[in-house]
């Protein structure tokens, strides 16, 4: 969910600048457009370029893990943008990087951890993705009116901060007990036998 609040909250938050006096409003849809032009520039450099190489060195799990740490650090920062150079930064190095770096890497451990329905894993996978991209922005919208300007942000980088527990206890679950690596695959595979049957 939290990752499918960049979009709207660069321009929310460049919004939120001008309404306090940093930001000229004459030429916000120029900003917004150069914001939303870098985002799409550092996706294709690590999702085209760098992501194949960062995998073979660093492995998807780790790297799932530092696109997490990046985008909580890219959250608390669009807390308080001061200037628009401190939002763009924020909004492009820290948040749409942390996202490049998640998505590939997920489809692909999920891929690998799959011994069989692949297919079925991977669509499963990508309908929850479709859902929060309707819940998150809802969430954000509701929480933005109703709570504070700073909620939406605040709740992303929680739910980012719970993401990313939940990877290393997982890790460290798996590395000490290598019988539920097992147990895991092999429900995998007993869940699919079943759904076929």
């Amino acid at each position: 969910i939290p990752l499918r609040l960049v979009g709207s909250e660069m321009c929310i938050r460049d919004s939120f600048l001008m309404a306090r006096g940093i930001a000229d409003p004459s030429n916000q849809s120029l900003r917004q457009a150069y914001l939303l032009g870098a985002v799409g520039v550092v996706g294709i450099i690590l999702q085209g370029v760098a992501i194949g190489p960062l995998t073979k060195r660093f492995g998807e799990g780790n790297l799932i893990r530092a696109g997490l740490f990046i985008l909580f650090w890219g959250y608390l920062l669009l807390l308080v943008p001061r200037t628009f150079g401190v939002l763009a930064f924020a909004a492009t190095l820290l948040v749409a990087g942390g996202r490049s770096l998640i998505g590939p890497a997920a489809s692909s451990l999920i891929s690998k951890k799959a011994k069989v329905g692949q297919g079925l894993i991977l669509s499963s996978s990508q309908g929850f993705d479709a859902l929060a991209r309707t819940v998150g922005p809802v969430t954000a919208g509701f929480l933005f009116q109703n709570v504070s300007v700073t909620a939406p942000y605040i709740f992303s980088a929680f739910l980012t901060a719970v993401a990313l527990g939940v990877t290393f206890l997982v890790s460290a679950t798996m590395a000490s007990n290598p019988q539920m690596q097992t147990a895991v695959e092999d429900g995998t595979e007993g869940a699919l036998s079943g759904m076929a049957g």
